[in-house]
């Protein structure tokens, strides 16, 4: 963030949000993970520490950035082609994601369901924050992929 050179508030809000909470969390918070000698428990210990903080700043912290007008990182989703169908998830729970099949013009929100994709249709994802209703950028499938984090995984539909 110090070396950026950013020429609005919300370009700096992007840049270091959500990034600040994790280092607040990471520097106010010992996690019982750190000491644990056995490789396996530890993953396991940090992995469960994960997916704590991860469902607190999804629903928790996010929103309440939302509230407060802070223009915080959106990230892009995770998508996987399977043959007519996307695998989709999100960064962190409570977000929504979205897809369109006209570069944009409209938009239908994922669902948990199987479906198929249009043909010869490329689809394009975007991530909805729940609150504001802001929009992270528009990701075409060719350039997204799944994370290895991920926290929702659904189907999209065309409904």
């Amino acid at each position: 963030m110090f070396s950026e050179m950013t020429r609005t508030v919300d370009q700096q809000e992007g840049l270091l949000y959500p990034r600040l909470l994790a280092v607040a969390e990471r520097a106010w918070h010992r996690a019982k993970w750190e000491n644990v000698s056995d490789v396996t428990a530890r993953n396991t210990s940090r992995v469960q520490d994960w997916s704590r903080f991860a469902n607190t700043l999804g629903y928790k912290e996010l929103p309440f950035l939302d509230r407060l007008g802070v223009a915080y990182r959106l990230p892009l989703p995770g998508a996987r082609g399977q043959g007519r169908r996307w695998k989709v998830n999100t960064e962190y729970p409570n977000q929504n994601l979205e897809v369109s099949y006209d570069n944009g013009a409209t938009w239908d929100n994922v669902v948990s369901d199987t479906a198929t994709a249009p043909d010869e249709e490329v689809p394009h994802f975007r991530t909805r924050s729940p609150v504001r209703q802001r929009y992270s950028r528009v990701a075409p499938s060719s350039s997204v992929n799944v994370a290895s984090s991920s926290s929702v995984v659904g189907f999209i539909t065309n409904e």
